[in-house]
Order: structure tokens, then sequence, then C-alpha cells
């Protein structure tokens, strides 16, 4: 006779051994087309994620990004007093690209920029600027937490997120090719702090005119976007 102990050990190997059974029984043209489609899914949410945190996308004109924390006290001083007043003044100059280089001693960033990238996947650019919104107006609630994300559902919720989506999206690391490309990227161009603007001719390859890091006056602003190429 079999323990109940012992019982309890087969358990995960009947188990395993059933889910073999069940995908032996499904037809391998099933399974194909199954992943096929999830790797679409995942391909058109980094997709619309990139998307809604670019704005412009001409590609004779020169390109700002911006390599930002959603948990940098610098970053939220930026965005709360004077993102609009950038956006603004690249609104018809620039294209603009808000990254995310997440700061290693401040890992929550990192959850952070996944909730961003997240809700623009599922929501486009209405969501991604609501969580980011949400993000910094919150960051002493959220930053400190273990685990940040119930605090990030509630803030889809009151952007009215498609929640399965989102959770999803989050918990499966969806996002993070975007934002490993951000810190290579920013690495390239040097941002070794955030925020860090890089003022991008265009064209494949071409080297910034300016980089620098911090809340700068608005006239280094002014003063590296007269240093790029014109659109004509």
């Amino acid at each position: 006779m079999i323990s109940l102990h012992s019982f309890s050990r087969l358990i995960p190997k009947l188990l395993s051994l059933s889910m073999l059974f069940i995908l032996l029984l499904v037809p391998t043209d099933t399974l194909a087309q199954t992943a096929a489609d999830s790797v679409r899914a995942d391909a058109d949410l980094l997709r619309r994620a990139d998307a809604a945190r670019t704005y412009g996308t001409d590609a004779l004109r020169a390109t700002v990004h911006e390599f930002a924390d959603p948990a940098c006290g610098s970053c939220r001083s930026f965005h709360l007093t004077r993102k609009d007043s950038l956006y603004t003044l690249l609104s018809d100059r620039a294209n603009f690209v808000y990254r995310f280089t997440p700061i290693p001693r401040l890992m929550r960033g990192y959850h952070g920029a996944k909730a961003a990238l997240c809700a623009g996947g599922v929501a486009d650019r209405s969501g991604f600027e609501a969580m980011l919104e949400s993000l910094f107006d919150g960051m002493a609630n959220w930053r400190v937490l273990r685990d940040p994300y119930p605090t990030f559902e509630h803030y889809a919720r009151e952007a009215e997120l498609p929640l399965e989506a989102f959770r999803d999206c989050y918990v499966r690391d969806a996002v993070a090719p975007l934002i490993m490309v951000d810190i290579r990227l920013g690495g390239s161009y040097g941002a070794n702090g955030t925020p860090t603007f890089v003022f991008v001719p265009p064209g494949r390859g071409a080297t910034p005119v300016d980089v620098f890091y911090g809340n700068e006056p608005m006239r280094r602003f002014e003063d590296a976007l007269s240093r790029l190429p014109s659109q004509e």
C-alpha cells in the first residue's frame, strides 16, 4: 500500500505525465499556430508600447531622447514642472522619445518603467501618459514598497485600463525588451544619470550634437535645438 506521504511525492510526476499526454493529443499544427499567435500578440504589444512613448516619427527630423527613471526625484521634478514646456518647444522642430534607464540603486524604477510601458502597450499613448503621471505623483508611496504592483494596478484601474491585459503584460515582463534597448542606447550615448537629454540629428548612426544631464534651464534646450539641422 502506498503511504499518503509517498503518494504526495508522486503528484508532481503524475501531473507532468498528464500534461504531456494532453499535449500529445493536441495536433502539432495547432500548437505551432498557438505559438505563432502568441509571438504576434507580443510583437504588437511592444510596437504599441514603443509608439505610445514616441512623439513624432518624421525621419527627416532630429530626435530628442529623454532617459529617465520613474523612481528618480529629479525626473519627477522635471516631469511635473517643465515637461509641457519641453513638448511645446519640440512640437514642430524635433521628434521626442521618452526612454527608461532605471538606476540600479533604485530598482523600483524598473518596475515603474514596466508599468508605464505596459499601460502604453494595452491603451496606447493615453494609457502611457496616465500611468507615468500617476507614477510621478505617487512616487513617495510606491517607491518604498517591496511589491509595488498592487499600487500600479490601482493606478491602472483609475485610468480605466484593461486590467487583465495590463496584469498579464506586467507579470510576464513582456516589455522588458524595450527597457533593455533603452539601457543599451543610453549607455552608448553616455547617459550615466537621470534625466539625461540627447539631441540626435536625423540619419542612422548620427552623432548627438548635445548630451546633458539634469534639470537644466530651458535656454539649454533652445541652444541644443539651434545646433540641430533644420528639416528643410
